[in-house]
């Protein structure tokens, strides 16, 4: 009985020992690996470049940095590898002159960052976030509308090159 006692407690020590050494794994890296015909469209078109793969119903998301500009790139495929939209951060004075009016004018203590979305088809819109919406604007950086940021969490992700 001693024994048995002893071996359990032995085996009990070595597990909480090993619990806590172990680093714990963040909740938003699950295996994900788009489809060949994602990934090999990505790495033809961006060599060398290492993306965060989101997978969003049936559209694959690279979101990555541009290692030229250090500004913030999201392209969406489907399922095909065809791309769905591109989207690209701006840097200050690259976008409709427009967007900074509106944001002196009506949130002149915000900061904001900007970006460029192509829809596929060549159409450019606007977007910022600010603290609690996205702001939508038309390819001329007129303002259209905005929509509270939603807390949603992605299905899966995974840092790939």
């Amino acid at each position: 009985m001693k024994k048995s006692t002893l071996l359990a407690l032995t085996v009990f020590s070595i597990n909480a020992a090993i619990a806590q050494t172990n680093t714990a794994v963040p909740a938003n890296t699950n295996e994900f690996n788009p489809p060949s015909s994602v990934s090999t469209k990505f790495q033809n078109d961006y060599p060398n470049t290492t993306a965060n793969w989101v997978v969003n119903g049936d559209n694959y998301s690279a979101e990555y940095k541009d290692a030229n500009t250090n500004m913030g790139k999201n392209i969406v495929y489907d399922m095909n590898g065809k791309i769905v939209s591109s989207d690209s951060e701006m840097g200050t004075g690259a976008y409709p002159v427009a967007i900074g009016d509106y944001y002196t004018k009506n949130y002149p203590k915000e900061f904001y960052t900007v970006w460029s979305s192509d829809d596929g088809n060549g159409n450019k819109t606007y977007y910022s976030k600010g603290k609690e919406n996205i702001f939508w604007f038309d390819k001329d950086g007129k303002y259209v509308s905005k929509k509270p940021i939603s807390n949603s969490k992605k299905t899966k992700t995974k840092t790939k090159k």
